[in-house]
């Protein structure tokens, strides 16, 4: 990824920089931080809470040990290979990491996140883990000819049916913190998630909050 202004400010940040920086880390734009301009979507997280205000960077990131290089898929691979790296590719990512600068615009008391925008945090990080897992699975699908279809039916989205939150300790603000989420289960369209709120605090990085959802893959009809 070409470096951004949110890549830039946290590779300035100690506790977030090495993380980023790590040979096997593949860094994203969070897909909610993107203006749609044909419509509303993700204008929450792409204008309201994109602000000097609010949350002016996020950057999100995952471990990728099994990432294989374009070159993975030229045409000089085998039959074999190149089965074998899009199989790879498609792989499900395991735990994803999105870290946010917080601002004071969201504070709930004096330097503390608002709770609120502590939930919405996790929401969006155990809905992402979600639309980008589907995403690859989907796009290895048609590299392998298993489906015709470049646009997945219904499209990656899901939608939250339960979310709950345990709040540990409060997220101080100005500051950094990091949300991950991982996927615990599938069966049919339904899945259950988890992640945590991260900050650190001194030298110790401290869990600020615990969330676990039910989201369902959206129907074509829904989005």
């Amino acid at each position: 990824m070409a470096n951004t202004p949110s890549h830039d400010y946290f590779l300035s940040d100690p506790w977030i920089s090495p993380l980023i920086t790590a040979p096997s880390t593949r860094l994203l734009i969070p897909a909610s931080r993107r203006p749609k301009t044909h419509n509303t979507e993700d204008s929450l997280l792409s204008r309201t809470l994109s602000t000097k205000d609010t949350i002016p960077y996020a950057i999100s990131f995952y471990n990728s040990s099994t990432a294989h290089p374009t070159s993975a898929f030229s045409l000089s691979a085998s039959a074999s290979e190149a089965h074998s790296s899009v199989k790879s590719v498609g792989q499900p990512i395991r735990e994803l990491m999105t870290a946010h600068a917080l601002a004071g615009g969201l504070d709930g008391h004096p330097s503390i996140l608002h709770g609120g925008i502590v939930a919405t945090l996790l929401d969006e990080a155990l809905g992402y883990i979600l639309w980008l897992n589907e995403e690859r699975a989907h796009y290895a699908a048609v590299a392998l000819g298993h489906t015709m279809d470049e646009t997945a039916e219904g499209g990656f989205g899901s939608f939250t049916v339960e979310l709950a939150v345990k709040y540990r300790a409060p997220v101080k603000t100005p500051g950094t913190c990091l949300v991950r989420s991982w996927v615990e289960k599938k069966q049919g369209r339904r899945f259950w998630v988890r992640g945590v709120v991260e900050q650190k605090v001194g030298d110790e990085v401290v869990v600020c909050s615990e969330g676990t959802g039910l989201f369902i893959k959206a129907k074509p009809t829904k989005l």
